[in-house]
């Protein structure tokens, strides 16, 4: 059950809101497309796990951890149910905000398929390159939040973690981005920015790493 909670925490955080927000993000363009110029926020709450919500506004979104203050609430039995949210067997029903049907059966239901698009791309979508740079700009992040989250809870993570000094760890591609994972008293800190002065740096030499497979090219010790 533990291994569960935390690989529900790393979906819930690091890919399903995290990539909703990244995605508004880097695609506007897709908020007013799917409808989302208003104020909304939708609270996800996983019995016995995490509970995150997904504050809209103005088609982009922001994501803070709990759901006591969501506009609609969709409440998930077990963590197999949520990750039935993701890969579209499980329709959640509302136990909170049910005015808001319209939108979860059209807008956010839309989003949810974007997000699935992204998170399990097909190798025709890889090869325009637009789509090819965000996907790849999300993994990036999504690598850096699940790192955290599992350095965090997971409990082979929490004994890594606990013989990690205290500084920053860079991740970059070249000449597209970086995030950060900071550790402070062995707790970690998923960053979606590049650090200032980090004691250690992962370099990805191009956007394009994820073709070979290669999860980097090099580390360096600083």
């Amino acid at each position: 059950m533990e291994a569960e909670i935390v690989a529900v925490r790393v979906l819930m955080f690091s890919a399903c809101c995290e990539k909703v927000r990244q995605i508004l993000l880097h695609r506007p363009y897709e908020g007013c497309r799917y409808g989302l110029p208003f104020e909304v926020s939708v609270g996800f709450d996983v019995a016995g796990g995490p509970k995150a919500t997904l504050y809209f506004k103005n088609g982009r979104c922001r994501m803070e951890q709990g759901c006591s203050n969501c506009d609609v609430k969709l409440p998930f039995s077990s963590c197999e149910k949520f990750n039935g949210l993701i890969d579209g067997t499980t329709t959640p029903i509302p136990s909170k905000g049910f005015h808001h049907i319209g939108f979860l059966l059209n807008s956010f239901t839309k989003l949810t398929d974007l997000l699935s698009k992204y998170m399990r791309p097909d190798p025709e979508d890889l090869k325009d390159p637009d789509f090819f740079r965000i996907s790849t700009l999300l993994l990036l992040n999504t690598i850096t939040v699940a790192i955290a989250q599992i350095g965090n809870n997971d409990e082979i993570g929490k004994f890594s973690a606990s013989n990690m000094v205290d500084g920053e760890i860079s991740f970059s591609i070249k000449g597209a981005a970086s995030t950060t994972i900071r550790v402070k008293d062995h707790r970690l800190l998923g960053i979606k920015k590049a650090s200032d002065n980090p004691r250690a740096r992962r370099l990805y030499d191009r956007l394009g790493f994820r073709e070979s497979g290669i999860v980097s090219r090099w580390w360096k010790i600083l």
